[in-house]
């Protein structure tokens, strides 16, 4: 089942943020992962996001996210992000389509 690393940020050290962005694509795809979103505005349709910057990455499954973030290449770049911007990063699992339709009940 797919995961997702949602990052939501607000950079607040640019040049030092650009170095992290440069170099982060190379520590995703040896993981099988993919960077798939990075807007610093969104459309927001309902409520307030709590930082600007939105950035998401798509892996296989959590395992291959997880072992992607605590990876030694991931690692050594992360200080650069952890330096240059505030917020959250955290993985979500996706989800497949049902064989059948579902009842609300049956989804929660």
């Amino acid at each position: 089942m797919a995961a997702y690393v949602i990052a939501q940020l607000r950079v607040h050290d640019v040049e030092t943020y650009r170095r992290y962005a440069l170099l982060v694509a190379d520590t995703v795809a040896p993981f099988g992962g993919r960077l798939i979103v990075a807007d610093d505005k969104p459309t927001v349709m309902e409520g307030r996001p709590p930082f600007p910057r939105t950035v998401i990455g798509e892996f296989a499954s959590t395992t291959a996210a997880r072992a992607w973030y605590e990876s030694d290449a991931y690692q050594a770049i992360q200080p650069l992000r952890a330096a240059s911007t505030e917020g959250t990063v955290f993985v979500a699992e996706g989800f497949g389509l049902p064989d059948r339709p579902q009842t609300a009940a049956e989804l929660a």
